[in-house]
């Protein structure tokens, strides 16, 4: 098993490939690291960011909902708006301004602002 500075890294090269451009060569690494450690927020959402990237809405919804049983993605303003994103270019509009509004609420909440 990989220790968690060998683990750290591996998810630094998937970030960099991924911002980087090689979605694939991302995608690969971090798929990867999540056969190792199954529900691993960090690599999930960055699947899902990519995959929301290529234009895989439905994709990026299933990584984010692997997100509900690893932690708290309500609280991640990140995760709600990727899931606003991908709703709205599934064409459900509905459920799009709802996970838009709560990432606006959470926005503000984190400023500070009331």
């Amino acid at each position: 098993m990989l220790d968690d500075a060998q683990i750290t890294t591996l998810r630094l090269l998937g970030y960099t490939y991924w911002r980087m451009g090689f979605l694939e060569k991302a995608e690969r690494l971090l798929k990867a690291i999540l056969s190792l450690l199954p529900g691993d927020g960090q690599c999930l959402r960055q699947l899902a960011a990519i995959s929301l990237e290529s234009g895989r809405a439905e994709e990026t919804l299933k990584y984010l909902d692997s997100l509900d049983n690893t932690s708290h993605p309500e609280k991640d303003q990140t995760v709600l708006l990727m899931k606003a994103q991908a709703l709205w270019r599934l064409e459900r509009p509905a459920e799009a301004r709802t996970a838009f509004s709560d990432y606006l609420a959470m926005r503000q909440i984190v400023k500070g602002d009331s």
